[in-house]
């Protein structure tokens, strides 16, 4: 029994091109994304740490300092777990 393989092959060819589906590519700017969670974060920790914004001369809020009291830690807690991967 002779099996012809070019029929076999040309169904397999079409078979494999057919169940492939074209994926449209998204394209990410990785350095966009990153200025931009580095804004959102040091504005955060700024306004979370309003005393290292003034070491770094951030004026955005100088008029926010707080009070290291059991409120601050409890902030400084919610703040960490917030910004955490």
């Amino acid at each position: 029994m002779k099996i012809n393989l070019f029929p076999v092959l040309v169904l397999l060819t079409l078979f494999y091109f057919g169940c492939q589906t074209s994926k449209p590519e998204v394209k990410i700017n990785n350095d966009e994304v990153f200025t931009s969670f580095e804004t959102n974060f040091l504005d955060a920790y700024w306004k979370e740490y309003p005393t290292m914004s003034i070491y770094n001369v951030y004026g955005k809020y100088y008029d926010h300092l707080v009070i290291p009291d059991s409120t601050f830690f409890i902030n400084n807690v919610i703040f960490s777990k917030l910004w955490l991967d």
